[in-house]
């Protein structure tokens, strides 16, 4: 068993491993396609819409926290929670749907 270097991020892989434990890549379909001078691509496996759902619903509860923590009064402070509930909601949903659609 020797190792060898990941041709997509350069990291130490056994060449007995299938895929690079650093990126994925697979390391026989890499090698093969190096030796034959085709550029090697990764394909990314979860949409970015899923992922910007996420990232979307992350700034809201911010939001909210912030709203309940600038003492605006009671009112203010129910608005918040509402929000930052709201958004928690939202990323779980995210969440779920990002591993729902992972090939």
């Amino acid at each position: 068993m020797a190792l060898i270097d990941c041709p997509e991020c350069g990291h130490q892989v056994s060449d007995k491993a299938s895929t690079c434990p650093s990126c994925g890549v697979g390391i026989s379909e890499a090698k093969e396609a190096q030796s034959a001078g085709e550029p090697i691509t990764t394909v990314q496996q979860t949409s970015k819409k899923f992922k910007q759902q996420a990232l979307l619903a992350a700034v809201v509860i911010a939001a909210g926290i912030m709203i309940v923590f600038s003492n605006g009064g009671s009112t203010s402070d129910a608005i918040g929670w509402t929000i930052t509930l709201i958004g928690f909601g939202w990323l779980i949903v995210a969440r779920i749907n990002v591993w729902w659609h992972h090939d």
